[in-house]
């Protein structure tokens, strides 16, 4: 669901589950108009249950919540080893995207920039 989303606002997709060594990224893209930027994107995904009383709190919960100071660390490891691996590109970026499963409904929400690494 997000690599069409990101896909259907112009980014390129590169790599699902991209792995370096035992780190992996869920997703590698370019977006639009960066050809030399290398995305590294995490995304998280929050299933409320049916007639959960937890609905407004599961979505107050963002992204940064989710993704810790250690996991920001493997990240920003992973994406220095996709910027050796993928050849053409000088700049490398974090995103996250945030899907809300609420019943039958989804919604998504990109942070592009989400951190900076060594910040």
């Amino acid at each position: 669901m997000a690599a069409s989303w990101l896909v259907a606002r112009g980014f390129r997709l590169l790599a699902n589950n991209w792995r370096y060594g035992r780190l992996e990224v869920d997703l590698l893209a370019v977006p639009p108009g960066q050809p030399r930027t290398l995305v590294v994107v995490e995304v998280k995904t929050w299933v409320v249950p049916p007639g959960s009383l937890q609905r407004a709190a599961a979505w107050g919960e963002r992204p940064e919540h989710a993704v810790d100071a250690r996991k920001r660390q493997l990240l920003a490891r992973a994406g220095r080893g996709a910027l050796a691996a993928f050849a053409g590109f000088s700049e490398l970026r974090f995103d996250w995207v945030a899907i809300r499963v609420d019943g039958g409904r989804c919604r998504l929400l990109h942070v592009p920039d989400a951190f900076f690494p060594g910040a």
